[in-house]
């Protein structure tokens, strides 16, 4: 203990040698002794309350805004640069940093906070970075949020978003999701704000809260097909019969609509074909060996998500197979091992399976992926998500 820290230490949070006490809301009876050079030292904000032109009275300084336990550890931090952050104290730490301006503290918990992003947190880090105007931080939430979306708006994190914060995050281009999970998992916080504040849920009632902040209308709505549209969107009751006439029209006469009202129309970025891919179309040959015959896409896939345009009947006696071949590094899919050729049969009414079989592995970049599709149906799309 002969050190300078070592010496600091033993008089931390002690009343050897102290000049200033701090008293806080709440606690009738304890309090905490610190010493004003060594706050100033660490402070400007204590600096200029002991130092300066208009200095603290005496007496005991009242803390309304920051508990005992956190001052406690913002103070011990100051003597000796001591710290352990959790996802418990971090937020109100970083708080108590800003108002005393200790630049290091802040920048401990901004790491922290940025170490930690998840998917069950991640709402809760952006909100906070907009609160403490943390710019870095916020872009790095925003693109995990945008990067991980199905996740995260799936999350009981999503739900606790203010409705500012929303559509902050549903206003994205680079949300990699579709648009009807979007609106599904909108709806969901929708419900939840309702339920929260004992209201009753209906149409009008979450019309009300999805027209607060313009929310209504970051959401795609005219790009859904029809059946998404009619089963999803019109029993929920947040559209005025003019507005449903209006997307209906959108959605069944015209394959991008070039205007509908308020609504947004574009795709997401996430969502999106890659540019340089734009113009590949079905080859009508032959591809996989199978007894029936099938048409093959062969599609270099470079970590974007896709949506692969086709148009093209195909057979009633055949089926949507999926075959994955790494030409860089090797690939393990399913029950199949590294060094082969993954293929799997899908039913085409599953819809599912993208997010249940692939979704779950990742592909390195360059990776091509071969896609066999067969079927009775005319495909009009096929979409691939990014895998992680």
């Amino acid at each position: 203990m002969d050190t300078i820290t070592g010496k600091l230490s033993q008089i931390c949070l002690t009343e050897d040698m102290a000049d200033v006490f701090f008293s806080f809301k709440g606690e009738n009876i304890a309090r905490i002794p610190a010493h004003k050079m060594i706050l100033a030292l660490g402070s400007p904000v204590f600096k200029a309350m002991f130092y300066g032109s208009f200095p603290q009275s005496e007496g005991d300084i009242r803390i309304e805004d920051i508990t005992l336990e956190t001052f406690q550890t913002l103070v011990r931090y100051m003597y000796t640069d001591h710290l352990l952050l959790s996802k418990k104290n971090v937020i109100s730490l970083l708080y108590a940093a800003q108002k005393y301006q200790i630049a290091g503290l802040i920048s401990k918990c901004e790491n922290y906070l940025q170490d930690n992003l998840a998917v069950n947190n991640a709402c809760t880090i952006f909100s906070n970075t907009k609160f403490f105007t943390m710019d870095t931080l916020q872009t790095n939430a925003l693109k995990f949020i945008a990067d991980n979306a199905i996740e995260v708006l799936k999350s009981e994190d999503f739900l606790l978003l203010p409705s500012e914060n929303i559509v902050y995050i549903l206003e994205l281009d680079s949300l990699r999701v579709q648009e009807v999970d979007v609106i599904r998992d909108v709806l969901r916080w929708v419900d939840h704000q309702l339920t929260k504040s004992k209201i009753k849920v209906d149409g009008k009632s979450r019309r009300s809260v999805l027209l607060k902040d313009s929310i209504l209308f970051t959401l795609a709505i005219p790009l859904l097909s029809i059946e998404e549209f009619t089963s999803i969107v019109i029993p929920c009751g947040i559209l005025t019969d003019e507005e449903q006439l209006l997307i209906f029209k959108a959605i069944t006469m015209s394959n991008s609509p070039l205007s509908c009202g308020k609504f947004r129309i574009h795709p997401r970025d996430g969502t999106k074909l890659p540019m340089y891919a734009q113009k590949i179309r079905l080859p009508n040959r032959r591809g996989y060996e199978t007894e029936e015959g099938t048409v093959t896409m062969d599609v270099i896939f470079d970590g974007k998500a896709c949506k692969l345009p086709i148009d093209k009947i195909i057979p009633q006696n055949e089926m949507l197979v999926m075959t994955i071949k790494p030409n860089v590094t090797n690939f393990s899919f399913g029950m199949w091992g590294q060094n082969q050729h993954a293929t799997k049969t899908f039913p085409i009414s599953n819809q599912n399976w993208i997010n249940d079989m692939m979704y779950q592995h990742k592909l390195s970049d360059q990776t091509t992926l071969y896609l066999s599709l067969t079927g009775g149906h005319l495909v009009e799309s096929f979409e691939l998500l990014e895998f992680y």
